[in-house]
């Protein structure tokens, strides 16, 4: 069995507004086969560090608008 990709949803890039659990996005991303790198930043979209979600490790990262975009194509972190 596979095992399930670790999926970031930010809705902003920077502070990185994720979609923590008992979202709509959560939800997708679990039904989808992935876990969602996001949950534990709270039952809602809030603010998760950078220094978590980096170690989380996501191998899909989905964001919402250029700058956030922007954000993880020109971050040295990400």
């Amino acid at each position: 069995m596979k095992s399930r990709p670790a999926v970031l949803f930010a809705a902003q890039g920077n502070p990185l507004w994720a979609a923590g659990n008992r979202t709509f996005v959560d939800e997708m991303i679990t039904l989808a086969g992935g876990t969602n790198a996001g949950s534990g930043a709270g039952e809602e979209f809030a603010v998760l560090s950078e220094e978590v979600a980096v170690s989380r490790d996501p191998e899909f990262i989905f964001v919402t608008d250029k700058p956030a975009l922007r954000y993880f194509k020109t971050s040295r972190v990400w």
